[in-house]
């Protein structure tokens, strides 16, 4: 899941910081995340896809979930 969000982040080619500002997220938090200090909460899989499908059709829905 780690590696698909961070395909969408150079897919949309945005900074760490600047992919969790759009989604609403604390960069901080989103970095730990997917670096593996902190796991992967639901929080933010769902900011995501919120974010995502309704900016950008299903495209990144399609990224994310495979």
């Amino acid at each position: 899941m780690i590696e698909r969000i961070k395909t969408i982040i150079a897919h949309y080619d945005l900074s760490i910081r600047a992919f969790a500002i759009k989604c609403g997220l604390k960069d901080n938090t989103l970095t730990n995340q997917l670096n593996g200090v902190r796991e992967l909460s639901l929080a933010t899989v769902n900011a995501i896809l919120s974010t995502f499908c309704l900016l950008y059709t299903s495209d990144a829905a399609d990224d994310l979930i495979g």
